[in-house]
């Protein structure tokens, strides 16, 4: 499609979920997505340093996982992003949930010698690690899970680009 019908929705060559996200929009689950504010909403953590932090927010329905929103930025500390979080979450008038973190919320940082757990703790979140396991198992738990995930078109939009476009270097 790309390359030869010059789509600009194309999925990038070698994009890990680019058949998924494809798939994803022919379906209708990349829309509007309503939170329901009667169920915790809770957030997905990718930690980065030197890269980006991706947060998304989702809720586990029936059935499936509606995935209401996303947040990335980078150069910034973990009282921007517990404030981001408890910011939407009393906008959205919604109670957070747990907020999952990979391996990498171990780690203890210099200078303060806390986890990023227990400071995403003091920052009144409620962090829970999520077990480890290799790259290719998490793509592939992705791939099988994207016929049960809405995403909100809106709210998401970033995070819908940056699924399109993750592959391999």
């Amino acid at each position: 499609e790309q390359e030869y019908e010059c789509s600009f929705e194309a999925a990038i060559t070698g994009a890990y979920w680019g058949r998924e996200m494809a798939q994803a929009e022919r379906d209708g689950l990349i829309a509007d997505v309503a939170i329901d504010t009667t169920q915790p909403v809770y957030t997905a953590w990718d930690l980065g340093r030197r890269d980006a932090t991706a947060i998304w927010f989702f809720q586990p329905m029936f059935g499936g996982v509606n995935v209401v929103d996303f947040y990335e930025s980078s150069g910034i500390g973990a009282p921007h992003y517990a404030q981001v979080v408890q910011e939407r979450a009393a906008q959205g008038g919604y109670k957070m949930g747990p907020c999952l973190v990979p391996h990498d919320a171990k780690v203890t940082e210099w200078g303060t010698d806390r986890t990023r757990i227990e400071t995403l703790q003091r920052l009144g979140l409620k962090p829970e690690l999520v077990p480890d396991h290799g790259l290719m198992d998490g793509i592939n738990a992705a791939r099988m899970s994207f016929p049960k995930i809405y995403i909100d078109a809106v709210r998401c939009k970033a995070g819908i680009e940056a699924l399109r476009q993750y592959r391999a270097d």
